[in-house]
């Protein structure tokens, strides 16, 4: 299937330092999503953060083009709805990336829908 991508979209952060990111919107971004990653990073595992739905529908498939890449991948998922986007549910995401030995060369990556 054909990448097709809208122009990215900025994102400003009002943080100290003032930081910047860009969301990409498109069709069939899964398969090409490693080419957006910083080129300089120092290690090969990654964490998925998503919610069970996504799980279930997307992070499997990601997963596969991730490992062909060369990457250790872990899925850490939490409950599906607002109610769950809380204090806790960091928590219990941070300490599931805890047990599974993720440090500061873990690249993060949020999977999400909507």
């Amino acid at each position: 299937m054909k990448l097709t991508l809208m122009k990215p979209i900025a994102i400003a952060i009002a943080a100290k330092p003032a930081q910047s990111y860009q969301i990409s919107i498109g069709t069939n971004l899964l398969p090409h999503i490693a080419k957006y990653f910083p080129k300089n990073l120092s290690g090969n595992n990654l964490v998925i953060i998503t919610d069970h739905t996504v799980k279930k529908r997307y992070a499997t498939t990601l997963q596969k083009h991730l490992e062909k890449k060369g990457f250790n991948i872990f899925i850490a998922a939490f409950p599906d709805g607002e109610c769950y986007k809380n204090a806790a549910t960091k928590a219990m995401l941070e300490e599931k990336m805890f047990s599974k030995h993720c440090d500061r060369d873990t690249l993060v990556l949020a999977l999400v829908v909507g």
